[in-house]
């Protein structure tokens, strides 16, 4: 028969047995068959076996020991046959000589874990080891005495809790600091002693009390400590009154034991009276003192102060929950500073603090105000005073008339600083940028036609040759700074028309810096107007390639420029797409003319049916002049160059024959000799030396002229601007609004049919954004119905 020994430990209660099952040698090993099996297990009396049999240090691999000797396990019927259907029957027999225990067993083990206990509660020597202990404890739960054991624990606990709060209502009325320290050293010597009892009972602690109350011996005993702490109300209150005296106190700048206080709130934190008992007590006070704090600081510190002071407390009480309070505690602390330091106030922080921060260009403070605003929900007010301090700031700038000149530059700064404001201060916010937005539109259209010229003025100054050093990255800039506010500006008929007149002389006199720098800034306008806008720059663009190609090819060279006194360029323009310029009456030296008529004829034998008119007054020359000091080159105008090549003939003119011999208009001959004789370069003497040039004066060739540079610009009379040419190109953008209008008008009553005179009105001021009063409208109603 198979057989397999059934082993014992020492003291095991009786009926209990366990299986050691060994397998026997492969060749013995039994098959088992594939019909169900039925397993049958009989205990037989204690008395039918042998009490030799139980040996404690019976060991597994005696399973070669004679079966007869040792406790067995039967297979009746035979062994088990794969090829068998008779089911088979297992046969068990039960353990010997079970183990019995005295009538005094539980109360011995008792004394002994008592005396234990209350050395360990007393802090005296434990008189047994704890090795022994525990066996004992584990004894106890062998023998299902578990539950007396445990509730005679708790009592002792319970006895032990009540002496210990006896002991602390004996503590003398300290200060805070001394009494907290007393409670803090109970505290420690409870749970330690704890710790060492729940050491002893962790047998009994992981079998009976887990499974039978689902709790753990040491929470068991913390819960009778906090009933205890609970009952004791004078006791609980005093500790929690100290703990917020000293929190005070470290809010006043005084020092305190902040460890201390994190023992004695993870002490509340332990038995659970954190939230029950200090958290709520401690936010009441905290919102008592910075309720009053907030109504003493707000009158008393300056805005940015304030802020700063925010800042101070909300940092201290971050602080304060990461090193003794809880963390949970920090959102409802600083929700609590928020309402009673910003939200109460937030009127009072902007209205009385924004200008100032954003005068002194605070954009920490001011951010801070934002991201605090934000918080409590009352950005509104914070966006309204960014867009009013806009609006009023900027409008300063636009209305200084006396300051025109640099009105772009100073708009462009002021942007450059409320961008960096909006950026970093307000982060990029989408409702503020709506506002920044509407703010720039209001104020730059105060004086909008005023604004879109000097805009293009200052692009022409900014692209002129001079500029030439500047490099890739500040050109970018200064064409992005100039298109942010060609785009808030509603007159961009105006910055089109003095845009392509400054472009002209640019091209025209060779005075661009860069037509790469050029032709960037076109494909910006291009971006934000459309095609349609910048068609007739780009056609200036090809007019002046066209020409290059033409003084290039090898006919003109052979036909004109061969053989000649003068080198001739001309550039070629498109009257339909440059700025219109008034034709000047001028008598050219015989050369001149010569040259000049052979080019003509040159021009209309290759292209027939066209017409030239030629615009001496955008016409420049490089002229050689040799004084007593040296020899120069003269970039001149045309006028001028016609003017100084008279001093060819006699060294001596007087204005009179100056005029008869120029024929140059009276206005246009008197700001040319001005440019020779009163400017910088004075390559001509005038008599007498006034700066107005009169009738009776006289010119002549200045002898004494000496300069340390070769060749010299004396023309830049020609690229200012003259009052003529902006009367013309304001007349050129009045007639091309009354034809916007004309359109509007005729557009509106095509979709409306009828419309009352102000319904009309109001519709047009929606359509148009170039600015236009009342009057100019009812005109063109008057033109149209005519």
């Amino acid at each position: 028969e198979d057989e397999t020994r059934c082993l014992m430990s020492r003291k095991r209660p009786q009926g209990s047995f366990v299986l050691d099952t060994q397998s026997q040698p492969p060749s013995k090993k039994p098959k088992v068959s594939h019909t169900a099996q039925t397993i049958v297990v009989k205990k037989d009396s204690p008395s039918s076996s042998s009490s030799s049999s139980l040996r404690p240090d019976a060991s597994p691999l005696a399973s070669n020991s004679d079966p007869k000797k040792s406790p067995m396990i039967r297979k009746s019927g035979g062994g088990l046959s794969s090829s068998g259907s008779t089911p088979k029957k297992l046969v068990i027999k039960s353990l010997k000589n079970i183990p019995t225990i005295s009538d005094s067993f539980e109360q011995d083990c008792w004394e002994k874990l008592r005396a234990a206990i209350l050395a360990i509660q007393q802090q005296r020597p434990i008189s047994d080891s704890k090795e022994s202990l525990y066996k004992i404890v584990e004894d106890i739960c062998a023998h299902k005495l578990a539950k007396p054991v445990f509730e005679k624990l708790r009592d002792l606990v319970q006895e032990q809790v009540v002496e210990l709060f006896e002991e602390i209502k004996q503590i003398e009325d300290l200060d805070a600091t001394l009494y907290l320290k007393q409670i803090n050293a109970h505290w420690t010597s409870f749970c330690d002693q704890t710790n060492m009892i729940r050491n002893i009972f962790l047998y009994m602690d992981r079998t009976f009390v887990r499974q039978t109350l689902n709790q753990s011996l040491y929470n068991i005993t913390l819960m009778i400590f906090s009933n205890r702490f609970e009952a004791e109300a004078t006791i609980l209150n005093k500790v929690v009154h100290y703990v917020l005296t000293l929190i005070q106190n470290e809010r006043d700048g005084d020092l305190v034991d902040r460890g201390l206080l994190r023992n004695i709130i993870q002490m509340f934190r332990t038995i659970q009276f954190y939230n029950k008992y200090f958290e709520t007590e401690f936010l009441s006070r905290s919102h008592q003192f910075y309720q009053e704090q907030a109504a003493q600081k707000i009158s008393s510190l300056e805005i940015h102060d304030y802020i700063d002071y925010i800042e101070a407390v909300s940092q201290e009480e971050t602080d304060r929950t990461q090193n003794y309070l809880l963390l949970s505690t920090k959102k409802p602390i600083l929700q609590l500073i928020e309402e009673n330091l910003v939200k109460n106030y937030h009127e009072t922080m902007v209205t009385r603090g924004f200008k100032p921060l954003i005068s002194d260009f605070k954009l920490s403070h001011i951010q801070i105000l934002y991201n605090r605003l934000k918080q409590v929900g009352h950005t509104d007010l914070l966006r309204d005073n960014f867009r009013q301090y806009i609006v009023v700031t900027g409008g300063q700038i636009v209305s200084e008339v006396d300051k025109d000149s640099e009105m772009i530059p100073r708009i462009l700064e002021f942007k450059s600083k409320m961008d960096e404001v909006l950026a970093k201060a307000f982060l990029g916010n989408i409702d503020f940028y709506q506002s920044y937005k509407m703010a720039f539109e209001k104020f730059i259209n105060i004086r909008a036609d005023r604004v879109a010229e000097l805009l293009a003025k200052f692009l022409d100054k900014s692209f002129r040759s001079k500029t030439t050093g500047v490099n890739n990255d500040e050109v970018a800039v200064l064409v992005q700074g100039v298109i942010s506010l060609f785009r808030f500006a509603n007159s961009k008929d105006v910055f089109q028309a003095f845009y392509q007149k400054d472009l002209s002389k640019r091209l025209l006199l060779n005075k661009s810096a860069s037509l790469e720098v050029e032709k960037r800034m076109i494909s910006e306008l291009q971006r934000e107007c459309g095609q349609n806008y910048t068609a007739k720059l780009d056609t200036m663009f090809k007019d002046m390639e066209l020409s290059r190609e033409l003084m290039s090819s090898t006919e003109f060279i052979e036909t004109i420029n061969s053989n000649q006194a003068v080198d001739l360029y001309v550039d070629v323009l498109n009257i339909t797409v440059w700025p219109a310029y008034q034709p000047i009456t001028i008598a050219l030296p015989p050369s001149l003319s010569t040259l000049l008529n052979g080019f003509e004829r040159f021009y209309l034998r290759k292209y027939d049916n066209r017409k030239l008119i030629w615009q001496h007054s955008m016409s420049y020359c490089v002229v050689k002049a040799t004084f007593p000091s040296g020899t120069f080159e003269l970039s001149v105008s045309f006028l001028q160059a016609i003017v100084l090549l008279q001093f060819n003939e006699k060294p001596i003119l007087t204005y009179q024959q100056i005029k008869e011999a120029t024929q140059i208009e009276e206005k246009d001959l008197k700001r040319t000799l001005q440019s020779l004789a009163c400017g910088k370069v004075r390559v001509i003497a005038k008599n007498p030396l006034t700066r107005e040039v009169n009738d009776d004066d006289k010119f002549a060739f200045n002898k004494k002229f000496t300069s340390k540079l070769y060749r010299l610009k004396i023309n830049q009379i020609q690229i200012e601007e003259t009052k003529e040419e902006k009367d013309q190109t304001d007349a050129n953008v009045a007639v091309q609004r009354q034809h916007q209008i004309d359109a509007a008008v005729v557009r509106i009553m095509k979709t409306r049919k009828t419309r009352t005179h102000q319904a009309l009105l109001s519709e047009l001021f929606d359509h148009l954004k170039f600015p236009f009063t009342k009057d100019d409208v009812e005109k063109r109603i008057e033109t149209l119905i005519e």
